[in-house]
């Protein structure tokens, strides 16, 4: 699922007269390259003010934090991210969302570690009787209404009609059923 985090960046909250653009124009490029609004946001820096939450509501965004930061932009390595996050994960009580930045290496690289400490953590939690880490995606945060089509199958649908639209009828045929 691809969320809205606006176009450039920038604290909304210390730019409020460019709020709505901002998050306008990055739904749009969304809405380009996947044909789905997106319905989640994450604003940059993690900035919340009455603004940007009048906003957020006039589009139907659902606005998603986090409280598991290991500061990646700082450039830690992937050893210190993982060793932040089986930290904070073993003791966490409740919800946990945890941020990390596809743009760093380093945790991009913690990450498989990160999902292999959480499964040999699962089992030790089943075999002692304690609750599982359970990993969920965002679906979580949608409000119940029906999702557009997304995915491999809606894409592969869509070029699949521009291919046949570009063929004409002669492509048609050639993609008919039957012997050759």
């Amino acid at each position: 699922m691809v969320a809205n985090h606006t176009m450039t960046h920038r604290n909304l909250c210390q730019a409020p007269d460019e709020a709505a653009a901002e998050i306008d124009e990055n739904a749009e490029v969304i809405m380009q390259a996947t044909g789905v609004r997106p319905l989640l946001f994450r604003a940059p820096y993690g900035a919340r003010c009455r603004t940007l939450e009048a906003e957020l509501r006039a589009r139907e965004l659902v606005s998603v934090g986090w409280n598991l930061d290991p500061q990646d932009w700082r450039n830690p390595t992937s050893d210190d991210i993982l060793t932040y996050l089986e930290g904070r994960l073993s003791r966490l009580k409740g919800r946990g969302i945890l941020l990390l930045h596809d743009t760093h290496p380093a945790s991009v690289f913690a990450l498989g570690p990160l999902l292999d400490w959480i499964a040999r953590e699962n089992r030790v939690a089943a075999r002692d009787g304690r609750d599982p880490i359970v990993l969920r995606d965002y679906a979580v945060f949608l409000p119940r209404r029906p999702l557009a089509q997304t995915g491999i199958g809606t894409v592969a649908g869509a070029v699949l009609d521009n291919l046949l639209a570009a063929l004409g009828p002669r492509g048609r045929s050639f993609l008919a059923p039957g012997p050759r």
